[in-house]
């Protein structure tokens, strides 16, 4: 089977739209938040034969010490490649092809974030140049627009949170022109307040990016007409997703639920089934951020991760230079060593 190889930086290619609709695949495939997030430093790649196709896209970072070589290992997005065919064939050739131009470009490493809704893991499970593992529990809302269903998705406590918040507060859509600057101070001081780690602080031009595309919108909640929380979310048809969140330093009883819940309603009034939450910043079920998102679905959806080794030659090197700067990294599980 012969294979046609396209990749763009910035853009998708062409053919994609004759395969995939990004209307119905994840968020993070759209090139407005690609643009937001990563500038025109991102690439999608298109691999196409007798009318099957693979369709991926990436950003590949530098690794530090090194002069040449990258990696790629998003911290945000559920994407992962896609196929749009069974045919086992097709799919281990695609991926030994992606492979190969990825050593060529100096990729060493990869890792994959695969769509917890669309489960495009379950295709590579079975590939051997690639290790797909459960990375950790993610909380998605069903979302309704009729308020007691809404409120059964949630727990019992949860629920009483709610309607203090709706007897408490109110909650608005924000505007992102006049309203921008009470999002970013209260999202940049909780920051600052909870020793976020430093990759949480998005450059001024993402924040830009974000402020101008329309597929970003910010929500807030405010008591005594007072902003005590807002929420950055993407607003897609396949999922709406819950991104940047923050609170004032002294948090109103309920207001942080009653948001959760008022974006869930509006989603669904637009027809968008799915919020998704994420999960923790560890992958512990003991984690605080977890458990606050826990109590907003009935059941945890599991998220995937794909690994996968470019070039093994530099893999081992990186590795094993870490491990002599750090001998305990020798049992670690984690995948790209070199990074910590």
């Amino acid at each position: 089977m012969a294979l046609n190889f396209s990749c763009s930086k910035g853009q998708h290619p062409e053919q994609v739209n004759q395969y995939f609709d990004l209307n119905v695949i994840d968020a993070f495939y759209h090139p407005d938040v690609l643009n937001a997030f990563f500038g025109e430093e991102w690439y999608a790649v298109l691999i196409e034969g007798e009318g099957n196709a693979f369709f991926h896209v990436f950003e590949p970072q530098s690794i530090d010490g090194t002069d040449e070589w990258l990696d790629i290992d998003p911290i945000l997005g559920y994407y992962g490649p896609l196929v749009n065919t069974s045919n086992l064939e097709f799919i281990e050739k695609a991926i030994a092809l992606y492979i190969l131009r990825q050593e060529q470009n100096n990729i060493v490493a990869e890792v994959m974030r695969f769509n917890p809704l669309m489960k495009n893991h379950l295709t590579f499970q079975t590939m051997g140049n690639m290790k797909v593992v459960e990375a950790k529990k993610i909380i998605v809302i069903n979302c309704y627009s009729e308020e007691n269903q809404q409120l059964l998705e949630f727990t019992a406590k949860c629920r009483s949170s709610v309607k203090r918040g709706i007897r408490d507060c109110s909650f608005q859509l924000l505007d992102k022109g006049s309203q921008w600057g009470l999002f970013t101070n209260l999202y940049l001081g909780s920051l600052d307040r909870i020793g976020a780690d430093k990759k949480w602080y998005f450059s001024p031009d993402i924040f830009d990016q974000i402020k101008q595309k329309e597929i970003f919108k910010i929500f807030g909640v405010y008591s005594d007409n007072h902003l005590t929380c807002v929420a950055l979310v993407i607003d897609h048809p396949f999922a709406g997703y819950y991104l940047m969140a923050a609170s004032t330093s002294n948090p109103v009883q309920g207001a942080n639920e009653y948001l959760i819940y008022s974006i869930s309603k509006y989603l669904s009034n637009k027809g968008v089934k799915h919020f998704i939450l994420g999960g923790g910043n560890t992958s512990s079920e003991e984690d605080p951020l977890y458990k606050f998102k826990r109590k907003f679905a009935k059941e945890h959806t599991p998220f995937y991760i794909g690994k996968i080794i470019h070039s093994k030659s530099r893999y081992d090197q990186l590795c094993c230079e870490a491990i002599q700067k750090k001998p305990d990294l020798r049992n670690s599980q984690f995948f790209l060593k070199y990074h910590l």
